[in-house]
């Protein structure tokens, strides 16, 4: 088997430009908010969660315009698991995070758990159809106008010296930066697909979901090293929401998406499985602790390990 080296190449320089250009667009845009006197939650679930998501939007976007939908799917689902396995299971295993905000627990997580239900009944029938891109594109619409209202009884002291120019930058050099990492990576990632005969639904699975969820996990221990844990479930609970409906929903405006049979039996139930143990837990003790990281942690390992032994032809 002869190895690929444009195909490794667009893939990794992606990946690169894409990480980078994820942190300029998470740092602009925060600092921007804070301009605006936002709060550090409302600050998570919008503008954080977004931004970071950012990279799986565009993937998927071009995945689905390329023909690639195993990808389109594939990449949102495996990146909801590292967000939630990964991304807050090794935050939590590094540092404790108290979630003391209300609307987490009024608005929020009910918001995350119905939204997770309801995409795991659209792809029921192995297909995401163009009324339920619709649909889920609503939910994504809808939450982030009641994050801005509720944002209003929110509102913090403006705290941010960078000027606006600088950050206007940030933002625009972060999206095109985006935009050619992730082209670069959709390229990268088919092509290696074709060549290795692994399939499109392990590489979205896998090296395209830990790619674009490095933004998440990246913010989610910095904030949690900093004492702002309401930033880092905000980052990990709007990202897994926005995720579900906005990016599937966008990516399935271009035409309906398949679901991978296997996406359906075995990688939704993984997904399903850890929003139900990651909201269990903040509502049973309003906090994240290293017990519940190593739990989560554990799930995700579990997943991966299954996934490696069916790429290898071993399960």
């Amino acid at each position: 088997m002869t190895i690929d080296v444009w195909a490794w190449g667009n893939l990794i320089g992606g990946l690169v430009v894409l990480s980078f250009a994820a942190d300029w667009l998470v740092d602009g845009a925060a600092e921007l908010s804070k301009k605006l006197g936002i709060s550090p939650f409302v600050v998570g679930v919008t503008v954080v969660a977004y931004g970071t998501s950012f990279p799986e939007l565009v993937v998927s976007l071009l995945a689905a315009r390329d023909g690639v939908v195993d990808l389109a799917v594939g990449n949102v689902v495996g990146s909801n698991l590292v967000n939630l396995g990964v991304a807050w299971g090794g935050t939590l295993f590094v540092a404790k995070v108290m979630v003391t905000e209300r609307n987490v627990y009024h608005r929020d997580l009910p918001i995350v758990g119905l939204t997770t239900l309801f995409f795991w009944l659209c792809a029921m029938d192995q297909t995401i159809q163009f009324m339920e891109s619709i649909a889920l594109l609503s939910i994504a619409i809808l939450y982030t106008v009641l994050a801005i209202l509720g944002a209003r009884g929110e509102r913090v002291e403006p705290n941010s010296q960078e000027k606006t120019g600088k950050l206007i930058l940030l933002l625009v050099g972060g999206i095109a930066g985006l935009l050619f990492g992730a082209d670069a990576m959709v390229n990268g990632a088919s092509q290696i697909a074709r060549t290795m005969g692994i399939s499109e639904r392990v590489i979205g699975l896998t090296i395209l979901a830990i790619g674009t969820s490095l933004p998440e996990i990246g913010a989610s221990l910095a904030a949690a090293r900093k004492g702002e844990g309401a930033l880092s479930v905000g980052n990990i609970l709007g990202s897994c929401l926005f995720n579900q409906t906005f990016v599937i929903g966008s990516a399935g405006l271009y035409a309906s998406l398949p679901v991978h049979p296997t996406i359906l039996s075995s990688d939704l139930v993984y997904m399903v499985g850890l929003t139900g143990i990651t909201t269990g837990f903040l509502y049973a003790y309003r906090l994240g602790n290293r017990a519940h990281g190593a739990i989560l942690l554990s799930v995700y390992a579990v997943f991966a390990g299954g996934l490696l032994f069916e790429t290898l032809g071993w399960g």
